[in-house]
């Protein structure tokens, strides 16, 4: 995937960040994880003790991760587990429709919430898949939800641009965060970059047409759809 860069084999979460952990838009424990220091929160989940008395497998249960195997399969792929559509405080309708205030910060607290979600729920990649607006009026490496004083190291392209985040957490190895936006028009996840100027981002991201997906590709993405429910059998 993305003119291999990264070969994934997907393990898609479907679990409700916010219904496996609780407490979302506490003040104090993103405080406390503002250093990407997870082990400050009580909401990183430890894998759980064999269900069965006879030491059988462990199996799921809402509010449990377990974690994956770094052991590689005969084939030499090793499981990793992420999601490939995420909506982070550069979205719109994200943070309860706060996510920034009406001088332009950002929230704060609800951001804190995120990456700390994701390091609790143990997930190896992130695709974002934010909405144009805020995503389109700020740059990279922002939108990959970069921040040093976490440890978070960017991955650049050969010309030094960057274009994804391996986020520190505290305990569990790098997440990989990519750019994308989501649309009626199309999701282009994997963005390495935006796809030009703010006429550029208005039209592309929107819009559903040959010209604006060579243009996403050219960008990087990787276009897929979400909301099939919402798709005819022509699209």
């Amino acid at each position: 995937m993305r003119h291999g860069r990264f070969v994934f084999v997907l393990l898609i979460s479907t679990l409700s960040l916010a219904a496996t952990v609780p407490g979302c838009g506490n003040d104090t424990d993103a405080k406390a994880d503002a250093a990407g220091d997870s082990s400050a929160s009580p909401y990183v989940v430890a894998a759980p003790a064999p269900l069965y008395a006879d030491g059988g497998p462990t199996v799921w249960g809402p509010g449990v991760v377990l974690p994956l195997t770094d052991q590689t399969t005969r084939r030499g792929y090793r499981d990793v587990r992420g999601i490939i559509h995420a909506h982070s405080p550069y979205s719109h309708d994200a943070c309860d429709g706060e996510p920034f205030d009406a001088e332009g910060k950002i929230n704060q607290v609800c951001w804190e919430d995120f990456r700390r979600d994701f390091c609790t729920v143990q997930h190896d990649f992130v695709f974002l898949s934010d909405h144009p607006t805020h995503f389109k009026e700020h740059e990279f490496p922002d939108v990959l939800l970069f921040d040093p004083a976490r440890g978070d190291t960017l991955i650049a392209d050969p010309d030094g641009n960057p274009i994804a985040n391996a986020a520190s957490c505290k305990g569990f190895r790098p997440q990989l965060i990519l750019a994308g936006s989501e649309t009626s028009a199309s999701m282009p996840v994997g963005l390495d970059r935006h796809v030009g100027d703010a006429a550029d981002r208005d039209r592309f991201y929107g819009e559903r047409s040959v010209e604006a997906f060579d243009k996403l590709h050219s960008a990087g993405a990787v276009i897929l759809y979400a909301h099939t429910e919402d798709r005819t059998v022509e699209d």
